[in-house]
């Protein structure tokens, strides 16, 4: 088992204090780019260690490194800050840095006025364009605005693909036993944006 095997094991099982050393010293050793925002999120949530949202925040900020993964993570800890100005400029970086997730966020923002003025039409253009990509989250976000916007057919379209998402979902749930302390998924109807630790799973 390699090391970062080992510490995903003793994050995935709860041992948080462990695994947060076990990353730390993989960080220290490797320079990583996933491990040390592994590192920083957990700095930042309180996860085996004092929670400690500025120096996270800091930290990846003075990498000063072009990767859209950094600069999602950074949007994504200011956007749970409600720093809305600010998270709006990094999900702007990591969009043109290649980040697909941040198509929605953007959306978000201009949907609900987070940081910016409300603007309704662009955030059907950022749906559009994720949804273009490849984006689900964006292609239910733009399902969202139309149903509310009282197009019949999308709110048709709309209950039927979410009743087919929840059965997968709860299925899911059942096959895998996803514990929900794993994810800290962002729905904008709760004001809260998605962030997982996903070291050497998927990024955005």
């Amino acid at each position: 088992m390699s090391d970062i095997q080992y510490a995903n094991k003793l994050f995935d099982s709860g041992s948080y204090t462990e695994a947060f050393n076990a990353y730390e010293n993989i960080w220290r050793e490797t320079g990583d780019l996933d491990v040390i925002i592994q590192v920083c999120w957990m700095l930042y949530s309180g996860l085996g260690v004092d929670r400690d949202s500025k120096r996270a925040i800091d930290t990846l900020i003075e990498l000063s490194i072009s990767d859209y993964r950094l600069s999602f993570a950074i949007a994504g800890m200011l956007y749970r800050l409600k720093r809305y100005g600010e998270c709006y400029q990094w999900f702007l970086k990591a969009k043109s840095e290649g980040s697909l997730r941040s198509y929605v966020y953007l959306g978000v923002l201009f949907e609900f006025g987070y940081g910016v003025s409300t603007d309704i039409d662009k955030a059907i253009y950022y749906y559009k364009e994720g949804e273009k990509r490849g984006s689900l989250a964006c292609r239910n976000r733009l399902l969202q605005v139309e149903f509310n916007q009282g197009k019949k057919f999308a709110k048709i379209v709309y209950v039927v693909i979410k009743r087919i998402f929840f059965r997968f979902y709860i299925s899911l749930l059942m096959i895998r036993k996803i514990s929900d302390e794993r994810l800290y998924d962002i729905y904008p109807e709760n004001k809260i944006l998605t962030t997982s630790f996903l070291i050497n799973r998927r990024h955005p």
